[in-house]
C-alpha cells in the first residue's frame, strides 16, 4: 500500500513538472486549440451550453464534454491559455493514475507502477497533454471503457454486473469527448478475443447490450436530441459526416498519405522509450499469448489498423493505444530491469552529442523561417527526456528527478520563446486598445488565433477583397498594400504553419 502512494506521488510530481511548466506562458498553438477556447468562451457569451460557436457561426467538429470541461476551468480561473488547458492536464494525470490502479490487473502491481510513469514521460504526451483539445479527455473514456470491457468477459459475477455500467458509461463519456473511435476500440479488440477463441461469441449476454445500449444513447441523447433539433439535424449531418466520414475517405487540409505513416511517427511519439525498446521487448513473446497480453497488444495495436486505412493521419491520432503499450513495456521492462546494471549508455551518448552539435549548429540547417532562438530549448527538452531510461533502468532515482526538472525548465523557457515570437500576440500588442473599438475586421490572415486574442467576430477573406466597409475596418492582409500610409508591418512565428510570416495591419 505505501509502494502503491509514493508512486502515486512519483507520478504527480513527475506529471506537474512536465505538463505544468510553460503551459502558462505557451500561447495557443495550431489552429484548433484556439477554435476549441473560443468556442467555449463563445458558448459562454452565448448561454448556450449544447451548440458549439467560432467565429459567431456553428462549430459542429467535436461534441461537447470538452467545452463543458474547460468552460469549468474558465469560469475558476478567468480565460486564458492556462484554464483552456487545464482540462488535458488533468485527463492526462488521471489516465496515469488510472495505470497505476488499474493496470495491475493486466500486468501486476510493480510494472503498472512503472507504466504510469512511462506514460507521463514520453514526447507525445509531453506535447499532447497540456493542449487545449479533446484527445485526452477521449484517452480516459477509452481506459475506462477498457477497464470495463474486461470485467465483462474475464470477471466474476459481482464484477460483471458493475462493468456492465462502467463500460457503457465511459463509452458515453468518450463519444462526447470526441465522437465514435472510443466505440471502434473496444469493439475490434472484442472481436479479436472471439476470433483467437480466448472469449465466445455468445459471452456477449455478459455486456447485456440491450440494456447497455440504452443506457448509452440515453446519456448521449441527453445532449445529443437537443443539439440535433436546435439545428435542423445539420450537426450530425456535419459532425460525423464531414469531420469522421469525409475525413477517412479524403485527406484533411490536402495532406499527404502513407500506409507506413504511424509506424514511423510512433517511434518519434514514445521517444525516448523507443531507444530501449527492442530490450524491453523481449520478455513480451510470451506474456502476449496470455489472455490479458493478448487484450494488451489487441487494445494497443487497434488505432494503428484504423488509422493506417484513414486518409487523414496525424501522429496522436493513435494515442488511444499507448496506455496498453506503456503498460507492455512496463511488464518487460520489471522482468529485466535488475539485470541491466552492467548496462552502458552508449545510444544515449551519441544522441547526446548529436543533440548538442544541433543545438551549436543547427541555425545553418534548419529553415530560415524557423525561429533560431528556439533551438537551444528544444534541443534541452530532447536531452532531457534522452537519459530518462538509461537513470530509471540503473534506480538513480536522484538522477531521474534533475533529468525531469531539466525538462521542466527547458519546457519553460521554449514555452516563452514561442510567446515571444508569436505573431498573433505580435499583431495584438499593435491593435491594444483597439480591438473594441470597431466591429468591421477583415483578415486574410486567416488564423483562428486572431478570434481568441483579439476578439469576433472576424471576417476571413480572399487577398484584395473588398468591401465598402473596408476604409472603416480593421485589417490584416498578408500581402503588403500598394498604398503606404496607414498601414504597420508586423513579422512573427505562425505556429499555424511552423514558419516566420510577415503581415500588414491596418486601424480604422
Amino acid at each position: 500500500m505505501n509502494e502503491k502512494f509514493s508512486s502515486t506521488w512519483i507520478l504527480l510530481f513527475c506529471g506537474l513538472v512536465v505538463l505544468l511548466c510553460g503551459s502558462f506562458q505557451l500561447p495557443l498553438l495550431d489552429r484548433d486549440e484556439p477554435r476549441f477556447s473560443r468556442a467555449t468562451v463563445e458558448m459562454a457569451e452565448k448561454g448556450n451550453w449544447v451548440i458549439p460557436y467560432f467565429n459567431g457561426e456553428y462549430r459542429f467538429d467535436k461534441p461537447p464534454l470538452t467545452y463543458w470541461w474547460m468552460g469549468v476551468h474558465h469560469w475558476i480561473f478567468g480565460v486564458n491559455e492556462f484554464s483552456s488547458r487545464l482540462h488535458s492536464i488533468l485527463a492526462t494525470l488521471l489516465v496515469g493514475l488510472w495505470m497505476i490502479y488499474r493496470g495491475k490487473i493486466w500486468v501486476g502491481d510493480q510494472a503498472a507502477r512503472i507504466g504510469g510513469l512511462m506514460w507521463i514521460l514520453n514526447l507525445q504526451v509531453w506535447q499532447h497533454g497540456r493542449l487545449a483539445l479533446a484527445d485526452m479527455p477521449m484517452v480516459l473514456g477509452v481506459c475506462l471503457a477498457m477497464d470495463g470491457l474486461w470485467h465483462c468477459i474475464f470477471g466474476d459475477g459481482k464484477q460483471r454486473k458493475a462493468a456492465r455500467f462502467w463500460l457503457w458509461g465511459a463509452l458515453a463519456f468518450g463519444f462526447l469527448a470526441k465522437g465514435p473511435i472510443v466505440l471502434a476500440l473496444p469493439l475490434l479488440v472484442w472481436l479479436a478475443l472471439v476470433i483467437s477463441k480466448k472469449s465466445r461469441f455468445r459471452e456477449i449476454k455478459h455486456f447485456q447490450p440491450i440494456t447497455g445500449l440504452i443506457v448509452f444513447l440515453l446519456l448521449i441523447g441527453l445532449w445529443g436530441i437537443p443539439a440535433l433539433v436546435m439545428t435542423n439535424g445539420e450537426f450530425g449531418r456535419e459532425g460525423l459526416g464531414k469531420h469522421v466520414i469525409e475525413r477517412g475517405v479524403s485527406s484533411f487540409n490536402d495532406r499527404s498519405y502513407s500506409p507506413f505513416f504511424y509506424l514511423i511517427t510512433f517511434f518519434l511519439s514514445i521517444f525516448p522509450w523507443c531507444l530501449r525498446l527492442i530490450t524491453l521487448g523481449k520478455p513480451l513473446l510470451g506474456f502476449r499469448k496470455t489472455n490479458a497480453g493478448f487484450f494488451l497488444f489487441g487494445w494497443f495495436v487497434s488505432p494503428f489498423l484504423i488509422f493506417s486505412f484513414y486518409s487523414t493521419q496525424l501522429p496522436h491520432y493513435i494515442l488511444p493505444g499507448f496506455p496498453a503499450f506503456f503498460l507492455l513495456l512496463a511488464k518487460g521492462l520489471s522482468e529485466i530491469r535488475l539485470k541491466q546494471n552492467k548496462l552502458m549508455p552508449w545510444v544515449e551518448i551519441f544522441f547526446s552529442i548529436a543533440l548538442l552539435l544541433a543545438i551549436g549548429f543547427g541555425k545553418d540547417f534548419i529553415d530560415p523561417n524557423f525561429p533560431e532562438t528556439l533551438i537551444p530549448f528544444l534541443g534541452f527538452v530532447l536531452l532531457s527526456f534522452l537519459w530518462i531510461p538509461w537513470f530509471f533502468l540503473r534506480n538513480f532515482k536522484i538522477f531521474t528527478a534533475v533529468s525531469i526538472i531539466c525538462l521542466g525548465v527547458a519546457s519553460f523557457f521554449a514555452a516563452r520563446t514561442i510567446r515571444a515570437e508569436h505573431l498573433t500576440l505580435r499583431i495584438a500588442n499593435v491593435l491594444e486598445g483597439q480591438t473594441k473599438m470597431n466591429e468591421f475586421r477583415y483578415s486574410s490572415f486567416a488564423e483562428p488565433s486572431l478570434v481568441f486574442y483579439l476578439g469576433g467576430p472576424w471576417r476571413f477573406v480572399n487577398e484584395g477583397a473588398q468591401d465598402p466597409n473596408f476604409q472603416n475596418s480593421m485589417q490584416i492582409v498578408r500581402k503588403k498594400p500598394q498604398e503606404e500610409t496607414g498601414w504597420q508591418k508586423v513579422q512573427g512565428f505562425n505556429p499555424g504553419r511552423g514558419k516566420r510570416e510577415t503581415v500588414w495591419v491596418r486601424l480604422p
